[in-house]
């Protein structure tokens, strides 16, 4: 029994030495695992911050992304060992573009919005095709007044247009088929000599008071003309193989088997609207008066030109709806272009006669219009041609009613007016540019 204590106490002497002697180094280790544990702790809060800074600076490159309608960021699939932070920021990027989703565009090809994308599309649609041109008009302006109950003539005017107008047509296809497009000119012409011619009325003649057959006055006369139209133009074939490198308004929609040897064609239908307006002026001098009287034609060219204080004008305006058709056909370089159009036009007109005090209006419903021309231009470069054409339009009113007003004496709506006509003609040269 007493050996039996005598162990235990060694027992207890011995574990009560090493715990002892151990208790340093326990203190020790866990001094150190306070200091480690105080280390990590420092280490996750450094990272935590890190993590907030770099989440900060993403979410600003992410709205300036946004704002720049940029491509969104997407991980590159850089490694982490080659980059340790670059993954950390992507995916942060995306994780915050997916909580995000309706604050960014969706991204269609090439990195564009669709907004942009419709955009492109609309203006790959879109051509413009612009052209200069010089119109040498060599027309006339004239109307015929007829008595009412025998419809004989009494007088016939005739302005003539003479000189250059510069012109300006632009069109702009929005769709692949169709475009709008129109002209305009606004000129003042060359002095010429006007005609006026009467029949059958009481005049002096030879110092006596005589009935006079037929007479032609012949004086000096300035004309001025505006006009314009707008069209809806809409293209039923066009075909090109490309070798005459040259910009075409409409795209290609037709390959023909046949293309009779051209390279390229089209044809397309038009309507729309148009305006003329000629202002036509009777001005001194005279230069002249040739008379039918008494069976003998009399030709009086003594005193003349003469001044009389003559300034008589005469202004009239055709305006209504229109249709057409156009065709071009190339060959290398080289475009033709036809063109016919028919109008259906009202009119109206107003003259004043000074040497008389007589002023008058002029109405009428069932006019008609017509032009027909045609071009033919060479490609300098793809986009600037230049070219030759000739152009004729016309406005005619077979009838009209004329209502006037000569010192103090007054009428109203007479049939009594007849062809009253614009015609116009002539070359043009031409410039034209498209993109």
């Amino acid at each position: 029994m007493s050996k039996v204590k005598d162990l235990f106490r060694k027992i207890t002497a011995v574990t009560l030495f090493f715990t002892i002697a151990t208790l340093p180094f326990i203190v020790l280790a866990q001094s150190d695992q306070s200091e480690r544990d105080r280390n990590i702790q420092k280490t996750l809060e450094s990272m935590d911050a890190d993590l907030d800074s770099i989440s900060a600076a993403s979410q600003n490159s992410l709205r300036d992304v946004q704002a720049a309608k940029s491509v969104p960021l997407t991980n590159t699939g850089v490694s982490r060992e080659s980059s340790p932070q670059a993954p950390v920021q992507k995916n942060i990027l995306q994780q915050q573009t997916a909580r995000e989703p309706e604050a960014s565009s969706t991204p269609s090809y090439s990195g564009q919005s669709s907004r942009e994308e419709k955009m492109e599309i609309t203006l790959r649609n879109v051509a413009i095709e612009l052209s200069l041109e010089y119109f040498v008009n060599m027309g006339s302006q004239s109307f015929n007044v007829i008595d009412e109950a025998t419809g004989a003539n009494i007088s016939k005017v005739i302005f003539p247009l003479r000189g250059g107008m510069p012109v300006v047509k632009g069109e702009v296809r929005f769709l692949p088929r169709v475009s709008v497009g129109g002209k305009y000119a606004n000129s003042e012409l060359k002095e010429r000599t006007c005609s006026d011619e009467d029949w059958g009325f009481w005049g002096w003649h030879n110092a006596v008071w005589k009935y006079i057959d037929y007479q032609d006055v012949h004086q000096a006369s300035k004309s001025m003309v505006e006009l314009y139209d707008i069209n809806l133009y809409y293209n039923l074939f066009n075909f090109s193989n490309g070798a005459q490198g040259q910009r075409k308004l409409f795209p290609v929609t037709e390959q023909p088997e046949q293309n009779f040897g051209l390279d390229g064609a089209s044809l397309d239908v038009f309507a729309g609207y148009q305006y003329y307006k000629s202002r036509c002026r009777m001005l001194d001098p005279v230069y002249g008066v040739e008379r039918f009287v008494d069976g003998t034609w009399w030709h009086d060219i003594s005193g003349f030109p003469a001044d009389y204080g003559l300034d008589s004008f005469y202004k009239i305006e055709y305006h209504g709806p229109r249709i057409g058709l156009r065709a071009t056909g190339s060959k290398g370089k080289v475009t033709t272009g036809l063109r016919f159009a028919l109008a259906s036009l009202e009119t109206k007109a107003h003259g004043w006669w000074n040497l008389r005090e007589y002023s008058y209006w002029q109405t009428g419903s069932n006019g008609y219009g017509m032009e027909a021309g045609f071009d033919t231009t060479y490609a300098f470069t793809p986009s600037f041609s230049a070219g030759l054409g000739f152009n004729s339009f016309g406005y005619f009113q077979q009838k009209m009613k004329e209502s006037g007003d000569e010192a103090g004496v007054t009428y109203n709506d007479l049939n009594i007016v007849r062809h009253a006509d614009s015609w116009n003609y002539g070359p043009t040269f031409i410039l034209k540019y498209i993109w």
